[in-house]
């Protein structure tokens, strides 16, 4: 006759559920795909086709123009072979093998013969693709304060690159002196990029190999 309660019931059962965990991170390059790309021989850096750190660069571009004395001393020596004793294949083959070490291409060195002039500024291509990075250690991300572990962490955050980026200079300038076997540049290929994560202890246990 009394309703003492209306009390809703369940029963237990298994199932999945989902959830996000929202931790603090960046993005950051594969150091591995990281390369260089390194003057074949010295001389003056006649003129520059890339002008800022981060620049995108495609395999194969011209990246600059260099004069060198000692490639063009070679040309000469090819020449004056080819022109004064043109029989002595043994010679003007060493004189061909020389300029290839250097760093010349068999086109180039067929356009000496061909010309009997030497190419007085050589362009230099670059053999990879990806970003242009003169330091290996710098980044195009920046920095805030983020909500880590402690709430008061600073750390570098996965926000697009400082507009100072683009408009900054390279250290490389046209007139200056490169000296063979010197580093000109990093190409950071973009084919792979890392997302670190830092997560906190109670977190980590929850972690599996392949989640999403």
């Amino acid at each position: 006759e009394y309703v003492l309660s209306a009390i809703k019931t369940i029963r237990p059962e298994r199932r999945s559920m989902s959830d996000t965990l929202q931790v603090p991170g960046y993005l950051a390059y594969d150091a591995r795909q990281l390369k260089a790309v390194s003057a074949r021989y010295g001389g003056r850096i006649e003129r520059l086709y890339v002008r800022y750190p981060f620049q995108p660069v495609k395999k194969g571009q011209r990246l600059l123009d260099i004069y060198s004395p000692e490639l063009a001393s070679a040309q000469q020596d090819l020449i004056f072979l080819e022109e004064k004793d043109p029989d002595n294949v043994t010679l003007i083959e060493k004189a061909r093998r020389r300029l290839s070490l250097l760093g010349m291409t068999d086109q180039q060195i067929r356009e000496v013969e061909t010309n009997q002039k030497p190419l007085l500024s050589l362009p230099i291509y670059s053999p990879y693709a990806g970003l242009l990075v003169e330091n290996p250690g710098e980044s195009p991300t920046g920095t805030m304060t983020g909500d880590g572990m402690n709430g008061d962490q600073t750390r570098q955050s996965p926000t697009p690159p400082p507009a100072s980026i683009t408009t900054a200079e390279l250290s490389l300038k046209e007139g200056m002196y490169v000296q063979a076997g010197q580093r000109l540049f990093g190409l950071q290929s973009l084919t792979t990029v890392w997302a670190i994560l830092e997560f906190s202890p109670p977190n980590v246990q929850s972690l599996k190999v392949g989640q999403a």
